[in-house]
């Protein structure tokens, strides 16, 4: 299987590096001298992160393409895969001449019952992808349908990986960062300063609906 991942996303301005938000997490509670606080904030961030990857969000919106193969049904996902958006069919100059139709997991086992005959994909799935990392078509391409269609550009919503020794910042546009940092505040006081949780909570809610709101507007105009 050839798989050929473009995940280039950089936002502007670029995402917050994670030593300052530990820093900033930390010394909302005056303790960013503490090595065991600092350790808190970082777990506090982690667990903003996770909030944060329990929606699609717009921004987070990125393509993989996958170079088909005749007689192979199953393609391997990228690991930042949370959910899918749409799936084109592309010629060999790169233009899109087609789609394919997502079913959940579910319908796609119930409606197709064929998926180990050879002929023209016209559904797929993603079925556990954190434990399989895989998508599956609803049949298995022939070599004539693979010659008119030899890629696969494969949108979906990625997860946003947490701070660790691998990530430095969040890939994220700033102000979401701003709220991963607010929601960790709220976290990192209800350990350390119990009379500055109300207000951390206040500001990370507020951020929070303005984010959702913003990816209601986007959506209204999207045609991916």
């Amino acid at each position: 299987m050839s798989v050929v991942v473009d995940d280039g996303f950089v936002p502007s301005p670029t995402g917050r590096a994670c030593t300052d938000l530990t820093d900033d997490v930390a010394g909302y509670v005056l303790a960013n001298n503490d090595g065991a606080a600092l350790t808190k904030a970082r777990d506090c961030l982690r667990s903003a992160v996770s909030k944060l990857n329990t929606r699609n969000w717009e921004w987070n919106k990125v393509h993989q393409l996958i170079t088909m193969v005749a007689d192979t049904a199953t393609y391997t996902l990228n690991d930042s895969f949370r959910a899918p958006r749409s799936s084109h069919l592309l010629n060999s100059d790169g233009s899109m001449i087609g789609r394919l139709g997502y079913k959940d997991p579910q319908s796609f086992w119930y409606d197709h019952d064929k998926r180990d005959e050879a002929g023209s994909p016209c559904y797929y799935t993603v079925e556990n992808p954190h434990a399989l990392g895989t998508i599956r078509l609803d049949v298995i391409p022939s070599s004539a349908w693979v010659g008119q269609y030899p890629t696969i550009k494969l949108w979906y919503y990625r997860r946003t990986l947490p701070c660790s020794e691998s990530v430095v910042s969040l890939n994220v546009p700033e102000e979401v960062s701003d709220w991963v940092a607010w929601q960790a505040k709220a976290h990192m006081a209800a350990h350390y300063d119990m009379g500055k949780v109300e207000y951390a909570r206040d500001v990370a809610d507020q951020m929070w609906r303005l984010l959702i709101q913003d990816v209601s507007r986007s959506q209204v105009t999207d045609e991916e």
